[in-house]
């Protein structure tokens, strides 16, 4: 029996083999259950990634969703428990890092690149054909830029950007700077500018690795291209997705006012579908992660990244590591 305490990185490696070998797998990550047991016989799936359940959305839950994602966007700081460092805006101010108000023309095409960490999770969702998030927020760039149906492309941090714990992420973001410092046709959005702003006027496609961004820009009307190796995956068709690299450079070169279209009411089925699944019926992530289960234990503040020191430096016979394991088994039996 393998219990996994991270589902990514080397936890992940081992999980793999070690089922390959015949080991069950206890998981603690999958978004609709505190754990799930996988047999040897039974194929590994991401556990961050929906499966979708075969349901026909009732009014009462389509409410529910459309509720959900109209907080998301004017009260950001509700939902998502990994927003600790800032949220974006509630406005419609569309502004560049220089805090200048940029003028959008109703009859031209504009793209909006959303950075991810660098730092942080490159392979959360799975191996694609990009090296790291890095190789593909360039390709990205690169082919929107080409592209001469496109005005202008826009790049926006995220707005929880965290200097101090992913020093990565300014090297990264400083990199980009200098890569494109004479590109006319790209601007920098402020870090906190709303997806409001990109709704009020002119026609915007947004485009995610795998951010929970497409959630909300789908909502607004907004057309969204993203990876399948991303928590809505193969399952939900709410945004247009692609699969391996050369599918993702036929959708980034076939952009163009002509075809651009917003998001249908099938599409917007589906995004409710999903969320009903994976946002308002999942398991509540402070009773899943570890790192979170044992601040609550210890009554305090701490992180992830605490937590795996605590847990790689601290000496096994720690009282404060013996004490949360015995916490964790009690609290198991009582289940």
């Amino acid at each position: 029996m393998l219990i996994v305490s991270e589902h990514t990185y080397l936890h992940s490696i081992y999980k793999r083999v070690l089922h390959h070998r015949g080991a069950k797998v206890l998981d603690y990550h999958y978004y609709a259950t505190d754990f799930k047991l996988i047999e040897p016989n039974e194929p590994l799936q991401n556990p961050q990634i929906a499966q979708k359940k075969d349901i026909q959305l009732s009014a009462f839950d389509r409410a529910r969703a459309i509720t959900y994602l109209h907080e998301r966007i004017y009260a950001p700081h509700k939902h998502l428990w990994y927003m600790t460092q800032g949220y974006n805006r509630t406005d419609n101010q569309l502004l560049n890092t220089e805090d200048k108000r940029i003028e959008i023309l109703p009859d031209k095409l504009y793209a909006v690149v959303f950075l991810h960490s660098f730092d942080e999770a490159q392979y959360f969702y799975g191996v694609d054909d990009f090296d790291d998030i890095y190789h593909w927020t360039i390709f990205t760039i690169d082919n929107l830029l080409a592209n001469p149906n496109i005005e202008k492309v826009f790049v926006k941090l995220h707005p929880n950007v965290d200097y101090e714990s992913y020093p990565g992420d300014k090297i990264a973001y400083e990199r980009l700077v200098h890569r494109y410092a004479n590109q006319l046709k790209l601007d920098w959005l402020r870090k906190d500018c709303s997806p409001l702003s990109l709704s009020t006027s002119g026609c915007f496609v947004g485009i995610t690795h795998h951010g929970s961004i497409a959630e909300e820009l789908t909502f607004l009307g907004i057309p969204v291209i993203a990876s399948t190796f991303a928590p809505w995956g193969k399952a939900y068709a709410f945004v247009h997705t692609w699969e391996n690299l050369d599918n993702y450079k036929s959708l980034l070169q076939s952009l163009a006012l002509e075809t651009w279209t917003k998001p249908s009411e099938a599409m917007l089925e589906e995004l409710y579908k999903y969320v009903v699944e994976y946002r308002l019926n999942a398991f509540p992530v402070n009773k899943k992660f570890a790192w979170m289960k044992f601040a609550e234990f210890l009554n305090c503040e701490i992180n992830s990244l605490e937590f795996l020191r605590l847990e790689y430096e601290l000496a096994c016979d720690d009282p404060r590591l013996i004490n949360f394991l015995n916490y964790l088994v009690l609290e198991k039996q009582r289940k």
